[in-house]
């Protein structure tokens, strides 16, 4: 059954699992989760992310309990289906059995490239996988923060970019290469 396990130093927050003794971790079949995403059904243990900004929608019935997690909110079940958006939801999920996130591993548009994205990625390089440029690619990545109209943006990106250089996150790469074949 479920247990409830009430998280120290952090009142008010549970963290929720579910023990069975006798369940089978594999799935012989494709278990349908009830959330639709771009007209296509997610399956319960198989996706575990998606893009922002996608229409999410739970069907009605819910065939699970199934909770949100809403941003500057503790999480709730939820009593019925519906539409769900980034960013004011996080992530939705079945406690102990599945869950997905609003993912932000691919930037939105090469003309325009969501530079906050490229900042985490510059703040998480040290735990990811990095990628290396050209010093022609470094130039060309310098004269692409000029186009950044936030200045605070603008200068937190051109500090990673001189500390690391031709060192680069992987988003960065493929949009300086995505941009330069264009």
């Amino acid at each position: 059954g479920f247990h409830t396990f009430y998280i120290k130093k952090h009142e008010g927050k549970m963290l929720h699992l579910f023990y069975d003794p006798n369940a089978n971790p594999y799935f012989s079949e494709r278990l349908e989760s009830g959330v639709v995403v771009d007209q296509r059904t997610l399956a319960l243990c198989e996706e575990k992310s998606i893009l922002k900004y996608t229409t999410v929608s739970v069907t009605d019935p819910l065939l699970f309990p199934y909770w949100i997690k809403e941003k500057n909110r503790f999480a709730r079940e939820l009593s019925q289906g519906g539409e769900f958006f980034h960013p004011s939801v996080e992530k939705l999920f079945i406690p102990g059995v599945w869950a997905f996130d609003f993912s932000a591993q691919e930037m939105c548009d090469l003309a325009h490239p969501d530079w906050r994205k490229v900042l985490l990625a510059y703040m998480q390089l040290e735990q990811t996988k990095c990628c290396w440029i050209s010093n022609e690619q470094y130039r060309f990545l310098e004269f692409l923060l000029q186009d950044v109209g936030d200045k605070m943006l603008r200068a937190k990106l051109a500090y990673y970019v001189k500390t690391y250089r031709n060192k680069v996150p992987k988003i960065v790469k493929e949009f300086i290469d995505g941009r330069r074949s264009s």
